[in-house]
């Protein structure tokens, strides 16, 4: 009976985006395989995590694939072949949806330059170009990339710090272990030191060709802008936080150079969105305001949530197996300061199915408020800087203002003693 109840309220909550009166358009999406074992392909919108995201998943029979799909806006999908996405290594094919017949030629990995994406004139010059910086990185790095992958196969691509973290990884079925190890991993790539010193010497070459190459098209991104073009912003913005070779591209001031040009597009929202998690959101920074709704239905905004408390804001999916570690470790903390003016507010989001994200939700029984990102006009992920991630906690101060980012359970416990006085 709990369940059936908490299944209602869960339902109730969702709030359905409608696209109302106006008028929509229609693609169809036809395909034919070659030489690959792909049952189905999925379909989603660039940007979006196929670990999360409600993915249309395409049946291959007889080695062709059809598609109808009607939409609004011309935006850049993606196709990946399930198989591929099953092992974790994938390259997704690109293209616009436009109306009318698009042909997708689907080839092995190996031949992805083989692809064809045939259909409407953005398709085509999307295809162009593409082709075009793929000779450009294919002319500039082709040697440097032999040299890395031999490094790769000779294990002496990763430092000696990051071997031993591999070896740390592949040793533990311990979440909370693993979570550590992924927090050392990123703190290494971030200072470039889970690379060898042949290694680091290669990459850099690569990453300072390749910034050339990318400021060489955002100079001519920026003379005449386009949707392809504003394709290209929003796709980097997903990537910005950990391509180094992105250092020195002004984007917020280039996002509104194409806002401008575009202020009813979808991408501008996206964006803008992207550009406030991406460097507006540090310590020091006011956080982010949202009203979402909760397990029961009700509209609740953050702000008179935690209005003059410490707050732990804890976005997590129910796939999320380090999110839901950390939330674990905060019950007891949270049960120790919830009366001396600490509180927790949860946000469930990017999750596949309503039944995953409810037998999560019972199986958790968190103490603390849970809001519901589904049916949200926009992925409350975005402007908190953590798109095509599991989740992330942000620790909120009294006045509003950010502390610390993913805190782990000691340093939330230490903050807490320092300042509340019980």
């Amino acid at each position: 009976m709990k369940y059936l109840t908490l299944l209602l309220a869960f339902y109730a909550s969702i709030t359905l985006n409608a696209h109302g009166f106006k008028e929509l358009k229609k693609c169809v999406i036809k395909g034919e395989v070659f030489d690959r074992a792909d049952q189905a392909f999925l379909l989603l919108k660039n940007g979006d995590d196929p670990r999360s995201d409600k993915a249309v998943s395409i049946p291959v029979l007889d080695g062709k694939f059809i598609y109808e799909m009607e939409f609004e806006h011309e935006l850049v999908y993606e196709l990946i072949g399930e198989e591929e996405f099953k092992k974790g290594a994938f390259r997704p094919i690109k293209f616009f949806l436009e109306e009318g017949e698009i042909i997708i030629n689907v080839y092995p990995s190996e031949n992805y330059s083989k692809n064809q994406v045939l259909g409407g004139p953005l398709n085509q010059v999307l295809s162009q170009e593409e082709k075009s910086y793929m000779e450009k990185y294919e002319k500039y790095l082709s040697s440097n990339n032999i040299e890395i992958r031999a490094l790769m196969d000779e294990n002496r691509f990763h430092s000696e710090k990051m071997k031993a973290l591999i070896e740390r990884l592949q040793g533990t079925e311990d979440p909370a272990e693993k979570s550590e190890i992924f927090k050392k991993f990123e703190e290494l790539q971030e200072n470039d030191e889970d690379k060898s010193p042949e290694a680091y010497h290669l990459v850099q070459k690569q990453r300072e060709i390749s910034k050339s190459i990318i400021k060489e098209k955002y100079d001519e991104m920026v003379k005449s802008p386009s949707l392809i073009g504003y394709h290209y912003l929003v796709s980097d913005l997903y990537s910005v936080d950990y391509r180094k070779e992105l250092e020195g591209i002004d984007f917020p001031q280039i996002q509104t150079l194409f806002a401008s040009k575009f202020p009813d597009h979808p991408y501008t929202q996206e964006s803008k969105s992207l550009i406030l998690g991406k460097f507006s959101l540090k310590a020091g920074s006011q956080y982010i305001d949202f009203t979402l709704p909760d397990l029961d239905g009700k509209m609740r905004t953050l702000s008179d949530e935690i209005k003059g408390k410490i707050a732990l804001i804890d976005l997590w999916a129910p796939w999320c197996g380090p999110c839901i570690q950390k939330s674990r470790e905060m019950k007891p903390i949270y049960d120790a300061y919830k009366d001396s003016g600490f509180t927790v507010v949860g946000v469930l989001g990017q999750f596949k199915s309503r039944e995953q994200a409810l037998d999560r939700l019972v199986k958790e029984a968190h103490p603390w408020l849970t809001l519901i990102e589904e049916g949200a006009k926009e992925s409350i992920w975005l402007p908190y800087g953590i798109a095509n991630s599991g989740g992330k906690t942000f620790l909120v101060d009294e006045e509003g203002l950010l502390v610390a980012f993913d805190p782990s359970k000691d340093e939330l416990q230490e903050f807490l003693k320092k300042s509340i006085r019980r």
